[in-house]
């Protein structure tokens, strides 16, 4: 997460590598504060200028969007490049968007309308500004990994290792270890790098 791609003057906003967001669409590739572009399989069900609901889900919760479809492009046999629009937004939206696309997690302060995910253990629920009408949940990462504030990259670099053997795809399949393993890996994204962990901390502490 965070990996920014080569600049295109076409887009208002630089897109950023992302492997720790889902969407109802198809596999989310590359994310920025104005748009995204996914990958399906099979043929989609819409079409280029048609704008669709759009859910994004990450270990916080869900982003509710709306999207305009701006390419629908073959890519192989079976697979789609779909190149997508956000439209409708508000400057909180964005800003979570952008603090998604860059950091992995959507910071206390760049909120939009996000939907919490229930969980048994609720991670650490941050005020809300007024007048916005979602809340928002900073996982805490560190427990996720089960590592310390103070833990070194080595200790988190070890500790990712023995959970995602634990939980990868190919050991442990299942709906609710893949939603653990990509809560592993966006941690480990998250604190394995100092800007991001360093952010990350403040939000926390806030």
């Amino acid at each position: 997460m965070g990996e920014a791609l080569p600049p295109d003057p076409r887009r208002k906003a630089p897109r950023r590598k992302t492997d720790s967001v889902s969407s109802d669409i198809g596999e989310v590739v590359d994310l920025s504060a104005t748009g995204m572009r996914a990958v399906t399989r099979g043929k989609p069900p819409f079409k280029v200028g048609q704008v669709v609901p759009l859910r994004l889900r990450i270990t916080q919760g869900s982003l509710n969007l709306h999207a305009q479809i701006v390419r629908v492009r073959r890519q192989g046999l079976r697979s789609y490049d779909i190149g997508i629009r956000f439209v409708k937004l508000d400057a909180k939206l964005k800003r979570a968007l952008q603090s998604l696309a860059e950091f992995g997690f959507i910071g206390a302060k760049t909120t939009g309308t996000m939907a919490p995910i229930e969980d048994d253990d609720p991670p650490v629920k941050k005020s809300i500004p007024k007048g916005v009408t979602a809340s928002v949940d900073l996982p805490n990462y560190y427990k996720i990994l089960g590592v310390t504030l103070g833990a070194t990259g080595d200790d988190i670099q070890t500790a990712y290792r023995q959970l995602a053997r634990q939980f990868h795809p190919d050991v442990a399949p299942g709906d609710d270890n893949l939603k653990q393993f990509l809560a592993i890996k966006q941690a480990y994204e998250i604190l394995r790098d100092p800007k991001r962990r360093e952010i990350f901390d403040q939000q926390f502490a806030a």
